[in-house]
């Protein structure tokens, strides 16, 4: 096992602060970022699907074969992060309930990771035939190149079957580059709502709520990328959890 690979990597960052204004703080932070390797990645585990990264289609030009996105580039990126401390109001006896709540707010987007398409089999109809898995398929229809594939409803309408053709026997490789396609971004929303309170003495009462995914937006997986696949395009899977809620309560001396 080996890990040849050439890596490039550029990317920016702007954040705004907020220190304190009215009982809110935060920040917020945008990235933009390009990954490109040669094929190698520090993901790679030399097992199932994963092999195939810094595997050249052929022995010719494998560099240039390889060249493309990282398996882990994520173009831009946004997250914002808010704490709000409610103010009294009201009366002493309502002020002494609805103040020193504590309201905290993290959201995150990114772009969506790469993905490259795969004939899935080297046999005769299949593939080229000459004992090397890996291939890629050629590209009938260029336009479909730099699509995001996110929604299970559109997945196979924006990467269809009909716009790649097996290699034939005798041909090097597949035109088609690597992470080529993108699966659908993250989009994600936790917060929390913490009080303390002081029973008798050192003695303190905690309470604390928190929402993770608070707004259940899924984040889909890769669509099925192995051409020979019946299930070729479709996305068949999420990669995180619904809305979750949990509730704590501390009491501490």
């Amino acid at each position: 096992m080996q890990n040849p690979s050439r890596a490039y990597f550029d990317s920016a960052r702007a954040t705004l602060q907020i220190p304190g204004w009215h009982g809110l703080s935060g920040d917020a932070s945008y990235w933009f970022s390009k990954a490109i390797d040669t094929g190698g990645s520090y993901t790679n585990t030399a097992a199932g699907d994963d092999i195939t990264q810094g595997y050249s289609q052929s022995e010719n030009l494998v560099a240039q074969d390889l060249k493309g996105l990282s398996s882990f580039d994520q173009s831009h990126a946004v997250l914002v992060r808010l704490n709000y401390g409610v103010p009294g109001f009201g009366g002493p006896r309502f002020r002494s309930i609805a103040s020193r709540w504590q309201l905290s707010n993290i959201w995150l987007a990114k772009t969506g990771l790469p993905f490259t398409v795969f004939t899935g089999s080297d046999s005769p109809g299949f593939g080229n035939v000459d004992g090397v898995q890996g291939d890629r398929p050629n590209i009938l229809d260029p336009t479909i190149l730099g699509r995001t594939i996110g929604n299970p409803d559109t997945a196979t309408s924006l990467l269809p079957r009909s716009a790649f053709s097996f290699i034939r026997p005798g041909e090097m490789r597949g035109n088609i580059g690597v992470s080529t396609f993108r699966r659908g971004g993250i989009r994600n929303m936790n917060a929390s709502l913490t009080r303390t309170w002081a029973v008798r003495g050192d003695w303190s009462l905690a309470f604390r709520a928190e929402a993770i995914n608070l707004m259940n937006t899924p984040q889909f997986a890769a669509p099925v990328t192995d051409l020979t696949s019946p299930a070729f395009g479709k996305i068949t899977n999420t990669l995180n959890d619904g809305r979750t809620f949990r509730f704590s309560l501390r009491l501490s001396l």
